[in-house]
């Protein structure tokens, strides 16, 4: 199985379901949720600099990977706002050892 095909198999379920878990407001779904963004954030933003080194590089085709993943890199840091502001804390359970 590829690696990417791989990958998809796992995040994807947990985004979608990170995602109903929001809707719902339970705590499950801000933890996943805030994972699943953390990754996205991470995986456009590593692309946006492959894309920005190719274009250093003058390869003519790269722009057509640049926008898209620079807008994705934008889109994840606006959604990771989202969540951090809509986060409770005074909601949180208190732990126990």
């Amino acid at each position: 199985m590829d690696r990417a095909v791989g990958d998809l198999l796992l995040i994807a379920p947990l985004a979608i379901l990170a995602g109903i878990l929001l809707l719902r407001r339970s705590p499950w779904g801000y933890l996943l949720a805030s994972v699943a963004v953390l990754k996205g954030l991470t995986m456009a933003l590593a692309v946006s600099a492959m894309g920005i080194n190719i274009a250093l590089q003058g390869v003519p085709d790269s722009t057509t990977i640049l926008v898209p993943f620079l807008f994705l890199t934008l889109l994840n840091l606006v959604m990771a706002g989202l969540l951090l502001k809509n986060i409770d804390a005074g909601q949180a359970a208190p732990l126990s050892a």
